[in-house]
């Protein structure tokens, strides 16, 4: 095996849908290849979109819930010409189309997967837990976003916890921008996906919670399946006033400048990435504690957690920053340094190197 062979990885993603996984898988690519890698970025669907990743694909059929086989023989085929020493798969599907790609294959390239959500939260039933269960172990090793996800990998699906290794990702460099000029009205913004597992509905409950008090914005930034439900219930509630549709954005940074808070209602999370981007830009976040978001800040230093679907005691945090502007801007700015501190882009590219490069040298021993 030479030495291209030892530093080459193809990193698979599930589309090329310009989302939080997808997004860091293309951070990723480029900064391993920056440190020598030789990288080849993969998505396994191609989707009809303006905001997509810069990933190779291999299929643009809808839907890839069952394993599609024309798919699997694409992803076969690029790594048998690719040669890869190892196959980072990132969520989702890509774990069981790497596992079946590779059947066979000689050399056979080390398999890692990035678990990159709440194991608790997915999993439908017994019978899906056993199939996550044998999925799980025939990677060679998982790499899991949080502590959160790595204790849950091992209690509910039983991977082996010698195997698991906790790897961040990253905010990247463009991310730490300084924060926006003072305003009088309390601005919020929430960052995400518009579905069910990010409960966009509970963000404008906090929004008419606070209205009674206090002069509030609440810009919403992203797209989904809930979206057109979303705006309903908005007029419904009698907010069109003060809450803004954005749609899917290239650059969250402007908004982010623009906030003053940003709220966090998921029902899930794994290490939710838009805390992260809040705080590098000094914006303070207000969250449910689900998953791993404990684990991007210090509760009421860099920002607030609340116990999870206690819509009450949210509003009634984010009303106390409102009244507090000083504690509110010393928050920000220490969120900014809590990033900077535990969670650069850089950070998590030496993370992934290290690991990686030891599972290639096993490998080779073996």
């Amino acid at each position: 095996m030479n030495t291209k062979q030892q530093k080459s990885v193809l990193v698979l993603v599930a589309s090329n849908r310009r989302r939080g996984a997808e997004v860091f898988g293309e951070h990723l690519s480029r900064g391993l290849g920056d440190i020598g890698w030789e990288v080849d970025f993969v998505a396994l669907q191609s989707v009809t979109s303006d905001r997509v990743v810069s990933a190779s694909t291999l299929t643009d059929r809808g839907s890839l819930g069952r394993i599609d086989l024309g798919t699997v023989r694409s992803l076969r085929s690029r790594i048998r010409d690719t040669g890869p020493s190892v196959i980072l798969a990132n969520g989702g599907a890509t774990l069981r189309y790497a596992i079946a790609a590779r059947v066979g294959l000689r050399p056979n390239p080390v398999l890692a997967y990035a678990s990159i959500g709440e194991p608790r939260y997915w999993i439908r039933s017994t019978r899906h837990a056993r199939l996550q269960t044998f999925l799980h172990r025939r990677a060679d090793l998982v790499l899991a976003v949080s502590d959160m996800t790595r204790t849950q990998l091992v209690d509910d699906l039983h991977v082996d916890a010698e195997r698991i290794h906790v790897a961040h990702t990253g905010v990247a460099p463009a991310y730490f921008v300084d924060g926006g000029d003072p305003h009088e009205e309390l601005r919020m913004v929430y960052l995400g996906s518009i579905s069910d597992e990010k409960d966009p509905i509970g963000a404008l409950d906090v929004v008419s919670g606070l209205r009674g008090s206090h002069d509030v914005m609440l810009r919403m930034i992203g797209d989904g399946p809930l979206a057109a439900e979303v705006k309903d219930y908005a007029r419904e509630m009698v907010l069109d006033d003060v809450v803004e549709f954005t749609g899917p954005v290239e650059d969250v940074t402007p908004h982010l400048r623009w906030a003053d808070v940003l709220i966090l209602t998921s029902r899930t999370e794994g290490l939710p990435g838009a805390a992260l981007e809040a705080g590098a830009a000094s914006v303070p976040v207000v969250a449910f504690d689900v998953g791993g978001t404990s684990e991007t800040m210090i509760d009421g230093t860099t920002g607030i957690l609340v116990r999870e679907r206690d819509t009450d005691t949210m509003v009634a945090s984010i009303d106390a920053l409102a009244r507090d502007r000083q504690r509110l801007a010393s928050m920000g700015e220490a969120a900014r340094t809590f990033v900077a501190q535990n969670y650069t882009l850089e950070t998590a590219i030496t993370r992934y190197d290290a690991i990686l490069d030891e599972a290639v040298t096993e490998a080779r021993q073996r």
